[in-house]
C-alpha cells in the first residue's frame, strides 16, 4: 500500500470516528473504535493553562527577530541592486550596438544619461524602501 493509500485510509478512519462519536453508535469495527478511544482521551484531557507572563515573553522574543528581519530586508536590497548592476555590466557590451542605433529624438540626451538616471531612480527607491522599515529614519 502506498502513502497516499495509507493516508486516505487514516482520513477516512478518523471521519468514520468522529462521526460515530457524534452519533453514539456502540462499538463495532476495531480501527474506527482505536479512534473513538483517541477522540475522547482528547476531549478529557486538561487543557493547561498559560503563564500570567506569556505575552510579555512572546513579545521579548519577536523584538530581536524584526530588527534582523530588517537588516535582512536591507542586505537582500543590496544583492538585489547588486544584480542589476553587475547584470547592467555583463550584457551592455552585448546590447550596445542595439541602443546605440536607436535614434534619440531629445537634444544632447545620451543612453549613458538615461541609463544613468534610471540607476539612480532605481537607488533611490531602493534607499528608501530600506529606512522606511526603520522608525529612526535616515542616520545623522
Amino acid at each position: 500500500m502506498n502513502e497516499i493509500d495509507s493516508n486516505d485510509r487514516v482520513a477516512r478512519l478518523q471521519q468514520a470516528a468522529e462521526q460515530a462519536e457524534r452519533l453514539g453508535s456502540p462499538p463495532g469495527d476495531a480501527d474506527v473504535d482505536a479512534y473513538r478511544l483517541v477522540i475522547r482521551a482528547v476531549r478529557r484531557a486538561p487543557m493547561p493553562a498559560l503563564a500570567d507572563d506569556f505575552a510579555a515573553r512572546i513579545a521579548l522574543r519577536l523584538g530581536p527577530a524584526a530588527e534582523r528581519a530588517g537588516i535582512e530586508d536591507g542586505l537582500v536590497i543590496l544583492l538585489l541592486l547588486g544584480m542589476a548592476l553587475g547584470g547592467g555590466g555583463y550584457l551592455m557590451p552585448k546590447l550596445w550596438p542595439m541602443l546605440s542605433s536607436i535614434p534619440i529624438s531629445l537634444p544632447h540626451l545620451s543612453w549613458q544619461w538615461i541609463i544613468a538616471a534610471a540607476l539612480a531612480i532605481s537607488l533611490a527607491w531602493a534607499i528608501d524602501k530600506f529606512w522606511e522599515r526603520h522608525p529612526g529614519g535616515a542616520p545623522a
